[in-house]
């Protein structure tokens, strides 16, 4: 019997190594122009009153000027980081992809502000759409550095996928919340009417044409229908358990759990009520879905988080499977 000397399809080849690498420099070239606005707002207004700002604490703009960042800035930085670091491991193209899906989600919207007339007396406004369009085109650059990197390899799933039951019930939570969230954004549509707020009210809060609770933060419907998309499409990846159902699933599992509990102190803050007795059905619906959103972050982050896998073969310290002792031929069955 021949021997096949050829290199595993899961072996990244020279050029899909040095793509990867690639992309954990773009990755780190990011996570250093988060940083950057970060120092900049801790030197504005201190270290306590941006973070204070960021966990909702503070309401954007009352206490201080409008800061550069937010929460999702946050979370951003984290997955920089994250894929920066596995880049050239077995999950590389799945956070590398993951980290692109994101920044496209949170930094397009913050090209076209920065780039209308409305936003030309904002602060700092060219470095902000440098660094949008900097992060628009690092998404797109690592699109292609996985995608090229999974041609390359010869095999898409170069990373375990998630387990049946876990991926399965972590994309019916993602899909569920999805829904939810699409809901909401139905009655905002409804809610925001030529009668209440103004002609286009509800597309000028999409565009970001309305409040912002940071520069470089997405306008608020805009979120709303891009983590609703995300969920969506990390539900189908987690239901067909492809290795990107774990990384994307996870950063939305976390991205939930921010957003949430940003609110909560937001309205705290605020002081609007928690209650469920003599408050509006709206409100109370709103806390509900606010309760549910830290829910299915933290349930979906524990189902896709890796863990211990169960050996193919055990048995005595020392014995090896038969395809390990025979070189990769397995003896036929009798």
């Amino acid at each position: 019997m021949a021997m096949n000397d050829a290199v595993p399809p899961t072996v990244p080849t020279a050029p899909a190594s040095t793509a990867r690498l690639v992309g954990a420099v773009v990755c780190g070239v990011l996570a250093a122009l988060e940083l950057a606005w970060m120092v900049k707002d801790f030197g504005d207004v201190g270290l306590h009153d941006t973070v204070w700002t960021w966990s909702g604490g503070m309401l954007p703009g009352q206490h201080h000027g409008l800061l550069a960042t937010n929460h999702l800035d946050v979370v951003l930085l984290a997955v920089y980081v994250i894929a920066c670091c596995t880049a050239r491991k077995p999950v590389g193209p799945s956070t590398l992809l993951m980290a692109a899906l994101l920044t496209l989600a949170f930094r397009t919207p913050t090209v076209w502000i920065f780039s209308t007339d409305w936003a030309d007396g904002a602060p700092d406004h060219t470095r902000l759409l440098l660094t949008a369009l900097a992060g628009v085109l690092g998404a797109i650059a690592l699109l292609v550095i996985a995608l090229t990197d999974r041609r390359l390899t010869g095999n898409a799933a170069t990373a375990a996928p998630p387990r049946l039951g876990p991926a399965v019930t972590a994309g019916v939570l993602l899909a569920v919340y999805a829904l939810v969230s699409l809901a909401w954004q139905l009655y905002y549509m409804h809610e925001y009417t030529a009668d209440r707020y103004g002609p286009g009210s509800y597309w000028n809060m999409f565009i970001g044409k309305g409040p912002l609770n940071s520069l470089l933060a997405p306008p608020p419907f805009w979120t709303g229908w891009a983590i609703a998309v995300l969920c969506v499409v990390s539900a189908v990846l987690a239901f067909i358990r492809t290795p990107l159902a774990r990384a994307l699933g996870m950063a939305l599992g976390a991205t939930l759990i921010v957003i949430g509990a940003a609110t909560l102190t937001l309205l705290a803050t605020a002081h609007v009520p928690f209650a469920f007795h003599g408050v509006p059905t709206r409100m109370i619906l709103e806390h509900v879905t606010i309760l549910m959103e830290i829910a299915v972050g933290v349930v979906v982050l524990c189902l896709l988080a890796p863990g211990d896998r169960r050996p193919a073969m055990t048995g005595l310290p020392g014995l090896q499977p038969p395809a390990q002792a025979y070189g990769g031929w397995n003896p036929p069955a009798p």
